[in-house]
């Protein structure tokens, strides 16, 4: 949809690890655009993608305290497989991990 509005309101960034993984560097989208579907919209595209060119999971970092995205992530399949201490400045993070769905 942003696309057709010739307008950018978000950000999807990814890197490849490996053969099968890839990590997500950041997801955002613009605040008064939030609530709007377009990270959802985002992570489906991502995720067929990811899965196109042979990935099968994905992981990230997250701030312990930002409960939206972590929801967000699990919801997608996501799990906490660990906890990163001063990770951020100011805070902990947490890796999650999980596989792309078909």
């Amino acid at each position: 949809q942003a696309l057709a509005e010739n307008m950018i309101h978000g950000l999807l960034w990814v890197m490849r690890l490996d053969e099968h993984t890839v990590r997500i560097l950041t997801i955002l989208v613009e605040i008064k655009h939030r609530s709007r579907g377009y990270a959802a919209e985002g992570w489906r595209m991502f995720e067929g993608m990811a899965r196109n060119e042979g990935a099968t999971q994905v992981v990230l970092e997250v701030r312990a305290e930002n409960d939206i995205a972590i929801g967000f992530y699990q919801r997608r399949g996501l799990s906490v497989v660990g906890r990163l201490s001063h990770y951020y400045q100011g805070g902990e993070g947490l890796a999650m991990k999980g596989l792309l769905r078909q």
